[in-house]
């Protein structure tokens, strides 16, 4: 094999060489290095070191140029090409539309600001610039015309004082929602709003294209030294830039062959294999219309003073960025907000570094993707430590076009997460302007018209001031929203300072948690039955003699008879007619006509096939619906709640698989609101099974409590979050699945997790009639994760992870020697739960461990057969528990032993003759 050869392979299986010197060194991934490729290297070892130099010398020949080239002229970069095709296709488009503003108080000489305007268009090559279709069709930069930058002003003197500010808001808002042609104009505007004689904004709109946001600095700054030199009649040169932006984009371009640039695109390549790249859920206020063009809103804060200086101090003792610190915060907050362990931000990084780039106006900015795993058991130290291994990683190779990895990677921007959730940073000093008597000031808040993802947070650190805002589509968040998100931002990251040891599991969105949980006081009572539920029904709808309940679902007819006894006692008539399909809405609806029933009973294909017979009548709208919603989309689910009375979901809990009347859908805009009925204990949980606070999705699921057994929460297969006090907003329902489907996915899932050597995946009832599932893995030694890290890996993989479930950790699966798996000898951590209900740790280990779990878990009730990890118990504080042990017992504990035994198998291990364990009994 070539040298040549023998590079690539290496380079595409990730391992990385230098020369330093007479010297190779070679980094390879762990695991990829073989004895033959050592051998080839080895054997190659002066032809390789003789070709690093070359690629050496090709690369520092790359630099920038020194001068223009004329092979440059015309010449657009990556991201430039990129934004020209989009805007070819939707030349409508207010994506890419930036704009910024500055109060200019004082005296004012316009006929100054129009000339120094002027003699800034001849100074910056993209100011005057045009894109025009070349060769082939490609782009090209067009600059040879000398562009005539105007300043329109716009008199609001006649405005009254108390309203002109907000006038001037309105106007500039319209001012920047005018699309640019991209090949025939040029693409910056100015704008003068003059309020008064000594107020004025300078309001300037431009194009991403051509500009990025120090391109905003670069121009005030001179802005002000060709003014005060226009009004002064004075002429002062501006420092020489060199080279034009041609020069730069050319370059870029010869640089993206480089071998440094292939190698730093096989990262990205490596980073982001095996990372899902579909869009993070958020909690959204309303579905957008495809056909509607986004538009941006802005929300602006600013970080209260005390916050901001314990970022300082943080960032000092600690040792890491501001832009890190406040990174680890907002990727902890989505990963809260979405109920997801992975989280893909999208950074903006400048590569404006080279002295002859600083001044120039122009778009130099890349973007990288980080992908975000976020283990809640680490502390909030340990995260943002994460955090910044992570980002420095990624920093070291930030010079790889983001167009070059997005082609390589192959996505659907518009169906994946990059660019979906937006970060960035910018630090600089900033001094008061004055240009001569004229003050210049940074002008008012706007919106953000140039949305690109969803949510867009970027931070500005000026003077150890720590200002922010969220850019965010208002197509799909309300403003009330973002404020939201924001102050949960704010005390999530000062719960972080405050506490950096703790683990992030126990810092929460908000400061009160006073609501919404449901009605669970004590939890002392049972799910509803059936037959409770309908006759509360009944009761609720003052059903009274003659009133009609027309059943007609084949499937449920089992649940008929307890329709008849909870209608007999008030008179209402029961009509029977199970056995219509689809193909018979109509006699159905002529029934329907003819009856008037005050409830109907039926699925949702007939529900929906009644309803477009009903769309003049509209005879549905006396009736309430009640059917099994579970294989319903939302948008069916929403045209039934507008034309029936109401409708009544009855949701199946997952382990008995008993129906549950969950309680009334009604429509809110675009959205579905379920109101639970009086007495359900409902709750929304995440993916760590804690309660969702307000505006965040979770698993719906019921308290459960079947006689003699204790009891705990079963899912109810629907999604969603609370919105006001007893007022849920669904977000999906999930089909439920066989129970051999569910049984391959999860043992798919397995398969696919790196570490597990070995599993068994069973669903087992108890003596109670209630089911779990238990899944036991083997885990490879150096790689073991806890049952809480599991349950968080697998909830990525299945959204609809079954509850209640139970992982194992074992040493060795037992198997025998034909591979057949022993099934007898496999731990039940919850056998005995299952048949004696709770039992009280018994006097001696038993109590003293329930006593130190208690203190740890903050648990009060724990009993003989409760699992440490099932009570929520994670690996930081398995350790906190074992040192307690060791402590009041004399007894070191296996940290595994905690995540697969109940508290009563535990301490069944522990030595009989310890000193400390018979003081203890």
């Amino acid at each position: 094999m070539s040298v040549a050869g023998i590079l690539s392979s290496l380079l595409e299986q990730g391992v990385r060489l230098r020369a330093e010197g007479e010297r190779l060194v070679v980094n390879a991934p762990a695991g990829v290095m073989t004895e033959e490729m050592a051998a080839s290297i080895r054997a190659h070892k002066a032809d390789i070191l003789a070709a690093l130099r070359e690629i050496a010398d090709a690369e520092s020949s790359l630099a920038l140029p020194q001068a223009p080239l004329p092979a440059a002229a015309g010449s657009v970069s990556l991201s430039q090409e990129r934004i020209w095709t989009v805007s070819q296709l939707h030349p409508e488009t207010l994506h890419y539309a930036l704009s910024e503003a500055w109060w200019l108080r004082g005296p004012r000489h316009v006929s100054a600001l129009e000339q120094a305007l002027r003699a800034l268009c001849d100074r910056h090559g993209l100011m005057r610039a045009r894109f025009v279709p070349g060769d082939e069709g490609a782009v090209r930069l067009d600059t040879a015309e000398c562009g005539v930058l105007t300043l329109e002003r716009i008199d609001l003197s006649d405005e009254s004082p108390e309203h002109v500010e907000a006038v001037a808001q309105v106007r500039m808002e319209a001012l920047a929602r005018v699309p640019f042609d991209l090949a025939a104009e040029t693409l910056v505007r100015a704008y003068l709003l003059e309020l008064d004689a000594q107020r004025a904004l300078l309001y300037i709109v431009t194009h991403s294209i051509i500009w990025d946001a120090p391109s905003f600095e670069i121009l005030i700054e001179e802005l002000g030294t060709l003014y005060q030199n226009s009004v002064a009649g004075t002429s002062v040169t501006l420092p020489e830039i060199p080279i034009r932006f041609e020069d730069y984009a050319w370059w870029q371009r010869e640089r993206h062959q480089a071998p440094a640039m292939l190698a730093a695109l096989r990262y990205w390549k490596d980073q982001l294999a095996g990372t899902s790249l579909a869009p993070l859920p958020l909690p959204v206020d309303r579905v957008p219309e495809r056909s509607a063009t986004p538009l941006g809103a802005r929300f602006h804060f600013t970080f209260p003073a005390a916050l901001a200086a314990a970022v300082s101090t943080f960032c000092k003792t600690s040792g890491v960025t501001p832009f890190m610190l406040l990174l680890s915060a907002y990727v902890l907050l989505l990963s809260r907000y979405a109920d997801r362990e992975t989280v893909v931000i999208t950074a903006a990084v400048q590569e404006r570094n080279d002295a002859r780039l600083e001044r120039m106006i122009g778009t130099f900015t890349n973007h990288i993707f980080l992908p975000f795993q976020v283990n809640e058991d680490l502390s909030f130290t340990a995260l943002v430590g994460m955090v910044k291994e992570r980002t420095l990683d990624a920093l070291a190779y930030q010079h790889c076009a983001v167009e070059a990895v997005i082609e390589a990677l192959d996505v659907d921007l518009g169906q994946s997460s990059l660019f979906q959730l937006n970060y960035i940073y910018r630090s600089a000093e900033q001094q008061p302007r004055a240009w001569g008597p004229l003050e210049v000031l940074p002008g008012p808040s706007r919106n953000s018209n140039a949305i690109h993802g969803d949510l867009s947070f970027w931070i500005d650190e000026a003077n150890d001031t720590l200002t922010a805002g969220i850019d965010y589509r208002a197509d799909l968040f309300e403003e009330e929203s973002i404020a939201r998100l924001v102050r949960r931002f704010l005390h999530l990251l000062e719960q972080g300072l405050a506490r950096p040891q703790e683990p992030v599991t126990r810092i929460s969105l908000d400061q009160s948690d006073a609501w919404p949980h449901g009605q669970d006081a004590d939890r002392s009572g049972q799910v509803i039955s059936v037959l409770d539920a309908i006759t509360a029904l009944i009761k609720r709808l003052s059903l009274k003699d003659d009133d009609v309940i027309l059943f007609a679902d084949a499937e449920r007819i089992t649940e008929c008879p307890h329709w008849e006894q909870a209608a007999r006692p008030v008179g209402a008539r029961l009509i029977r007619a199970p056995d219509v399909a689809l193909g018979d809405e109509r006699d159905l609806y002529q029934e329907v006509c003819r009856e008037r029933p005050r409830v109907l009973l039926t699925s949702v294909p007939m529900a929906t096939a009644l309803c477009v017979l009903d769309l003049e009548s509209a005879r549905l709208g006396e009736t309430t619906l009640v059917t099994y919603p579970a294989q319903a989309s939302m948008p069916v689910l929403h045209r039934l709640a507008q034309s029936f009375q109401s409708v009544l979901p009855v949701l199946e809990r997952e382990s008995t698989r008993t129906p549950v009347l969950a309680g009334s859908l009604a429509p809110a805009g675009d959205a579905l609101v379920l109101e639970p009925v009086p007495g359900l204990v409902v709750r929304v949980r995440d993916r760590l099974d804690r309660d969702c606070p307000p505006g965040i999705d979770g698993a719906l699921v019921v308290w459960s409590l079947a006689p003699g057994a204790i009891g705990e929460w079963e899912n109810l297969n629907a999604r969603g979050r609370w919105i006001e006090e007893q007022r849920i907003r669904l977000s999906d329902w999930l089909e439920p699945l066989k129970e051999s489907d569910r049984l391959a996915r999860i043992e798919t899932a397995l398969s696919e997790l790196p570490g597990i050597r070995d599993y068994h995946v069973e669903r087992r009832r108890a003596q109670t009639g209630k089911a779990r599932w238990l899944i036991w893995v083997q885990q490879d030694l150096g790689a073991e994760r806890t049952t809480t890290e599991l349950r968080a890996v697998l909830h990525e993989t299945l959204v609809e992870l079954p509850s209640p479930i139970a992982i194992v950790d074992v040493g060795v699966m037992p198997r025998r020697v034909d591979g057949v798996l022993i099934a007898e000898l496999l731990d039940d951590p919850f056998a005995d739960h299952h048949a004696a209900g709770f039992e009280l740790p018994s006097p001696g280990p038993e109590r003293v461990l329930a006593e130190i779990w208690s203190e740890i878990l903050g648990v009060q009730r724990i009993g003989a057969h409760d699992s440490f990890a099932e009570l929520g118990g994670t690996s930081l504080q398995a350790i906190r528990v074992i040192q307690r042990m060791e402590a009041r017992l004399g007894w070191r504990v296996e940290p595994r032993l905690l995540f697969f035994q109940s508290l009563r198998r535990v301490a069944a291990r522990a030595p009989k003759k310890a000193p400390a364990l018979e003081q203890a009994a």
